[in-house]
C-alpha cells in the first residue's frame, strides 16, 4: 500500500494545534463542506484567512475570519496551516511572508489521503492492471508527492502527451482522431505537425474558444471544431465557462453554469472507423468513456486518458478501460507535468 503517513500524522497534531485554513475562494466551501462538516474526518479550523484579497464576512461555515497579519504573528510550534487555494499559488507567498517555519499542508494532500484510506482495494486493483514497471512507479509517485506536499517532481516529467513518444508513436496517414477539450487548439498544432494528413474531430464546449478554433483551422478540412461536449448520451449540460480563468477550469456544471451546451456520445455521433480518442474533459472522461463503448469495441481505438481531475478518476479509468475492453488494452501512465498533481495521462494500447 502506498505510504500515506505524512497526512495521518497531520490530522494527529490538529487536535494540540491552532489549525488555520489559507485561502478563501471556490476550494475552500468545497473542502470544508465535504470533510469538516459533512462528515467529520476533520476537526474545524480554528481560522479562515485569505492574503489576496479582504474578506468581507466575519466567518465562514461557522469559522471566524482573521486577516493574514494575524496569521503571520503566530508561533510556527503552535500553528498548522492548510492551503485551501490553487496548488502553487500560495507556495509563492511562503517566502515573503516569512512563513517558512510553518508545518503546511495542501487540501488536495487530504483529498487524496481519504480516497486512498477508503478505496485501497480500487487503487490496489488500479495499480496491479498497468502494463510496465514505470508506470506503475508514475502512478504511485503522483499520488505520494501530492501528500507529501512535492507538487513538483522534474524527475517523473516525460513530454509529448498523448502520441510521439514511447508508447504512442508518430500518427499515421490514416489517423482519425476524437479529441476533447481542444481549448486553444495547440495539441491539434501538435497533431498536423506529427502529420499533416490526420484527421480530427475536436470538441470544445467553450462558446469563444470553439469560434477560435473555427476561425483558426478553417482553412484546414482534416479539422472538423465541434461546439459540444462529449458525454455518455444526448443531453443539454450546463457549463462553466471559467472566463475570468481563461478558460482553463471550464467544466460541465453540477450545480448550473454560464450556458448550455448539448452533451453527444461518440457511438451516434461520430461516424466511420476511429483510431484515437484522446480526452482532457476536466473529469467528464468516465461519462465520455460509457458513450464510446461500442467505438471502442468495434475499432479498438488508442485511447489517451487524463486522470488527475478526481481521485474517482485516478483509480477507476483503468478498470473501466480494462472492463469495457474485457483485457484487450495494455495500459501505461506517463507523466507530461513537472507539477505532480496535473497532466497525469493513461494510455490504453
Amino acid at each position: 500500500m502506498i505510504i500515506m503517513n505524512y497526512i495521518s500524522n497531520a490530522i494527529d497534531l490538529m487536535s494540540d494545534k491552532t489549525v488555520v485554513y489559507w485561502g478563501a475562494g471556490r476550494r475552500l466551501n468545497v473542502f470544508l463542506t465535504e470533510f469538516c462538516i459533512a462528515s467529520n474526518r476533520l476537526p474545524l479550523p480554528d481560522y479562515i484567512c485569505d492574503s489576496t484579497r479582504t474578506i468581507e464576512e466575519e466567518s465562514i461555515g461557522g469559522v471566524p475570519v482573521i486577516s493574514f497579519d494575524e496569521v503571520k504573528k503566530m508561533k510556527a510550534a503552535d500553528t498548522i496551516i492548510v492551503m485551501t487555494a490553487g496548488l502553487l499559488d500560495l507556495q509563492a507567498q511562503v517566502v515573503k511572508s516569512e512563513l517558512y517555519y510553518f508545518p503546511m499542508y495542501h487540501c488536495r494532500a487530504f483529498e487524496v489521503y481519504f480516497y486512498l484510506k477508503e478505496h485501497e482495494q480500487q487503487y490496489e486493483h488500479s495499480l496491479s492492471l498497468l502494463h510496465d514497471e514505470h508506470s506503475r512507479e508514475v502512478y504511485q509517485q503522483c499520488l505520494t508527492g501530492v501528500m507529501k506536499g512535492a507538487f513538483w517532481d522534474q524527475s517523473l516529467y516525460e513530454p509529448s502527451a498523448y502520441f510521439d513518444n514511447d508508447v504512442v508513436g508518430p500518427l499515421g496517414n490514416n489517423e482519425r482522431m476524437v479529441f476533447a477539450g481542444a481549448f486553444n487548439g495547440k495539441h491539434i498544432d501538435r497533431m498536423l505537425l506529427s502529420n499533416p494528413a490526420v484527421k480530427v474531430d475536436a470538441f470544445e464546449p467553450s462558446s469563444r474558444w470553439s469560434a477560435y478554433l473555427r476561425d483558426k483551422f478553417s482553412a484546414n478540412n482534416n479539422v472538423n471544431i465541434h461546439n459540444k461536449i462529449l458525454w455518455n448520451q444526448y443531453e443539454d449540460l450546463a457549463f462553466l465557462e471559467d472566463e475570468g480563468n481563461g478558460g482553463l477550469d471550464a467544466h460541465v456544471g453540477t450545480g448550473g453554469g454560464d450556458s448550455t451546451v448539448q452533451g453527444v456520445p461518440i457511438d451516434d455521433y461520430i461516424d466511420g472507423p476511429v483510431t484515437h480518442i484522446a480526452l482532457d474533459v476536466e473529469g467528464s472522461e468516465q461519462h465520455v468513456l460509457k458513450g464510446a463503448e461500442l467505438t471502442i469495441a468495434r475499432d479498438r481505438p488508442k485511447l489517451t486518458i487524463c486522470l488527475y481531475h478526481s481521485m474517482d478518476d485516478f483509480i477507476n479509468i483503468p478498470i473501466l478501460i480494462n472492463e469495457m475492453s474485457k483485457g484487450d488494452y495494455k495500459l501505461h501512465v506517463k507523466q507530461h507535468s513537472c507539477i505532480t498533481a496535473i497532466e497525469t495521462v493513461l494510455y490504453a494500447v
